[in-house]
């Protein structure tokens, strides 16, 4: 039965609902300072003109800050 709720996602929208409320009970809060996200996709390199060999020096540049991950998706 277990396999069968978790196979055709049955509990999807409970689990949903769950993490909603959580999210209420936290309330809100200020994005941490120390998270930065930067992403560049193929759009945005032939919109400035740019290869996608420049993804290389942008992770050479971000290493420089030291960060604790780098994460290519």
């Amino acid at each position: 039965m277990a396999l069968t709720l978790r196979a055709t996602d049955a509990l999807r929208s409970l689990e949903l609902d769950t993490i909603d409320a959580r999210f209420s009970v936290r309330g809100a809060q200020d994005a941490p300072r120390d998270i930065v996200i930067v992403a560049i996709d193929d759009r945005t390199l032939s919109e400035l003109g740019l290869s996608p060999s420049s993804i290389g020096s942008a992770l050479r540049a971000c290493s420089g800050a030291a960060p604790t991950a780098i994460i290519r998706a």
